[in-house]
């Protein structure tokens, strides 16, 4: 076979390529996806054929320059505009539309990689070459997706992740973190007890808690605030506040480091008021983190009607604070009753 019809072939398979991958991105732009291993089959195919455009564009310029050097010489500026400009669009297409990476696939779901620019992933349900695309997630900072396991729960309408705590990278032996996501909210809401039951007993198993938070009092000018950090496996509470200075740590006890992650376990998961407006109005704002995990979050609310589990765990975290001292006196009733 002769070089020229090597290269009308590589053209042309390029060509395939190009027009199926295209294909493709039409799927993406619906609620469905071809399957990302016949997806990267056409990416790739198609970047490694298009080098058959540099031997068609000398091809031109060869015939060109046999009659006019001058018109052939300007068609090579062209081609090389032409070459850095298609280039430029490879690369921007491959930072939006580059195969993701799967991560999880059985015979019923499917987990990928997300775009590059954000820390997210997507979770399919399988069809054939195509998958529905079931929800977009965010990576939650405790999730080490290199260590991952993933667990669905169809019929409670959730999907967990374990993996080892990215919090805690570069530890001899990291501890394990359990990280929960909707994929059916009504089959959640008819579940909710098992679910529930269920994520507390992995929590359980997670060994060692990462706790921040911060603890801001709205009725003074300037308003008082206090952040915090806490790991149950050094007992250290490292503290900062208004002026961003830290404060040499706290060492708590170890019946208090007990108490602690006792009133971790009881406490729900996710207490927003953004999402329940029951309780009332107030002048605290409070915010905890638990391995990564909204545990609580509310606005201008009255605490006294917060569950207690909550109340003893900030006590716990703020009372050997100076500055956290001062701001729970603002409601002494509620914080150190008599």
């Amino acid at each position: 076979m002769s070089s020229k019809r090597i290269v009308l072939a590589t053209l042309c398979l390029h060509l395939v390529f190009m027009v199926f991958w295209v294909v493709g991105l039409l799927f993406s732009l619906g609620d469905s996806i071809l399957h990302p291993t016949f997806s990267r089959v056409l990416f790739y195919g198609a970047a490694c054929t298009s080098v058959s455009w540099l031997f068609l564009f000398g091809w031109i310029v060869d015939q060109v320059a046999s009659r006019n050097k001058p018109v052939a010489v300007l068609l090579i500026v062209f081609f090389l505009g032409l070459s850095a400009l298609g280039s430029f669009v490879f690369i921007f297409v491959f930072s939006l539309f580059a195969p993701k990476d799967i991560w999880y696939e059985d015979g019923r779901h499917m987990v990928t990689s997300g775009e590059a620019t954000t820390r997210c992933f997507y979770v399919y349900e399988k069809h054939g070459l195509t998958n529905r695309i079931k929800d977009k997630y965010m990576i939650s900072p405790s999730l080490d997706v290199n260590s991952a396991r993933w667990m669905f729960y169809d019929r409670l309408g959730v999907m967990i992740a374990q993996s080892d705590n990215a919090l805690f990278h570069g530890d001899a032996e990291p501890s394990k973190v359990y990280n929960l996501y909707i994929t059916d909210s009504i089959a959640l809401r008819k579940y909710q007890r098992e679910t529930t039951l269920l994520y507390k007993s992995l929590i359980q198993k997670e060994g060692r808690y990462l706790v921040s938070g911060e603890i801001t009092y709205q009725a003074e000018h300037p308003s008082p605030s206090y952040t915090f950090e806490y790991d149950t496996k050094t007992h250290a509470v490292v503290t900062g506040g208004d002026d961003g200075r830290q404060a040499r740590p706290i060492v708590l006890s170890e019946a208090a480091n007990d108490s602690v992650i006792a009133a971790i376990l009881r406490c729900p998961d996710g207490v927003s008021t953004a999402e329940d407006t029951s309780y009332g109005e107030g002048q605290f704002c409070i915010r905890l983190e638990v391995n990564g995990r909204l545990l609580l979050d509310i606005y201008g609310s009255d605490i006294c009607k917060l569950p207690r589990d909550f109340l003893q765990l900030i006590r716990l975290l703020a009372e050997g604070s100076e500055q956290g001292r001062n701001i729970l006196k603002k409601d002494r009733e509620t914080f150190f009753p008599s």
